[in-house]
């Protein structure tokens, strides 16, 4: 776990009461963790960022792997929603996530409405050194380089 660099926890509500507005067109809702949706609130400094590695290959994974083991495992994979609320709140990300740009939020899985391509949503540092967010493609290899946004499922 990353160790919070603030003296207070910074807790960010989830608003689910309006439905989710996709950020860009043509996608739709593909696959989602269903135990990133009940998350209502979240304090930043409980987030995990786990290494999408896999035992059978350390260096990729295939689209079918990732998607049959994203929910199956001891961290809550969080969804789009979540990376919008923390999205609004990135001035309070801890400083130790910029080592470790791109931060994939692969609790939701969009599918592209005109071809069968997936993606999921990130966020990662610019040139100019400023979060900017956008869709990556959940292609047929997912690097095990990446890290993803999670939780640690309570025991």
């Amino acid at each position: 776990m990353l160790s919070s660099i603030f003296e207070k926890p910074i807790v960010v509500p989830i608003d689910r009461s309006l439905p989710l507005s996709l950020p860009f067109g043509g996608y739709e809702i593909y696959q989602q963790d269903e135990r990133s949706l009940e998350i209502a609130t979240l304090d930043i400094s409980w987030i995990f960022l786990k290494s999408s590695f896999h035992p059978e290959n350390p260096k990729i994974i295939t689209l079918e792997q990732k998607l049959t083991s994203l929910y199956e495992r001891e961290y809550i994979s969080l969804d789009l929603q979540v990376f919008w609320e923390l999205w609004l709140a990135r001035f309070f990300l801890p400083g130790s996530w910029r080592w470790l740009s791109p931060i994939f939020f692969d609790g939701t899985v969009l599918k592209d409405k005109t071809a069968n391509e997936f993606y999921v949503i990130c966020m990662y540092l610019c040139e100019k050194g400023e979060w900017v967010y956008g869709r990556c493609w959940f292609d047929q290899y997912w690097q095990s380089k990446f890290f993803v946004a999670t939780l640690k499922c309570p025991s």
